[in-house]
């Protein structure tokens, strides 16, 4: 009941507020000490315009993170119901259901910072 109350109170708060201009969201450390982006850097801006409605902005600001919600929802429903559906549960917390995200975390990190996205 806590984790749901605080999932409603951080929707209403990046619904309300823009991360990009108050104070109170936290800043990335690797951008602000290298320079370049992580992997999941623009990732407080894109829930903010998917809130919002604005959703060619949201993949502007995280193309990995907008194109992979569906696969976020399937992994969580795996992992809440992984007595049920047990395959699809191993399927995506096996070896190969972790490595395949990984690498493309990865090379999502390289690309969006040669290119500059």
């Amino acid at each position: 009941m806590i984790i749901i109350a605080v999932a409603v109170c951080l929707v209403v708060l990046y619904g309300i507020a823009d991360p990009q201009q108050s104070a109170w969201f936290p800043k990335c450390p690797f951008k602000w000490l290298t320079g370049y982006s992580c992997p999941g850097c623009g990732s407080q801006r894109l829930i903010h315009a998917m809130l919002q409605l604005r959703f060619a902005e949201a993949f502007r600001y995280n193309a990995l993170l907008f194109v992979s919600i569906p696969y976020l929802i399937l992994l969580c429903y795996s992992s809440f119901s992984r007595v049920r559906h047990q395959r699809l549960y191993m399927a995506l917390n096996g070896q190969l259901g972790i490595a395949i995200p990984f690498v493309v975390i990865i090379l999502w990190w390289v690309v969006r910072n040669i290119l500059g996205i």
